[in-house]
């Protein structure tokens, strides 16, 4: 009997319940397993603990974590491999920005031609309410087009706008995570 008390005070575990009350007993309850609990030696003291199961929402968390730092491990390495100073960073944002900025003003010369064929257009559409032949309809036609075409014009150099923005937000960004990378180094 001395043997078996010794094994079964060993084997002594506490855990919380539902209620907030401390109970204790040779196994835990199934309904308490993932929970916290503690072992008590034959002397009441605490020999181990078991933290509670991380819930599913936890390891989620944690695993997206775990995703996102080394996805940033990666784009550092990258950072650090592409560029070798910040000049080489200022230089690309440089080119990039320059290029998006040949794309507007050939957008804009673009849309001066439309606008001046438009004009044409409607010098034509005004000769031929005057008494000029028919066909009026096809001119109303190309104008509609050439309208179109001026509106698609001006939504693409909006769009190159905040492309050009966004690279210079990019670069910003890249330029301060390059000098906290290069920092410890100097």
């Amino acid at each position: 009997i001395c043997c078996l008390e010794n094994s079964a005070w060993a084997n002594i575990k506490c855990w919380t319940n539902e209620d907030g009350v401390r109970e204790c007993g040779n196994k835990i309850p199934p309904e308490y397993s993932q929970g916290a609990s503690v072992k008590i030696s034959r002397g009441g003291v605490v020999i181990g603990e078991e933290e509670a199961a991380k819930s599913l929402e936890t390891i989620r968390k944690e695993k997206e974590a775990a995703i996102k730092a080394e996805e940033s491990r990666k784009a550092d390495q990258a950072l650090l491999k592409t560029f070798s100073s910040t000049e080489d960073l200022v230089l690309a944002r440089d080119r990039k920005i320059e290029q998006i900025n040949k794309e507007i003003v050939l957008l804009e010369s673009r849309i001066g031609k439309l606008d001046e064929n438009l004009l044409k257009l409607k010098l034509r559409i005004d000769a031929n309410k005057n008494g000029a032949p028919a066909g009026n309809n096809d001119l109303n036609e190309n104008a509609q087009r050439i309208l179109l075409q001026i509106k698609e014009s001006r939504q693409f150099i909006k769009t190159k706008e905040n492309e050009r923005n966004d690279i210079s937000l990019q670069f910003a960004q890249d330029i301060d995570r390059f000098n906290n990378l290069v920092k410890p180094n100097r």
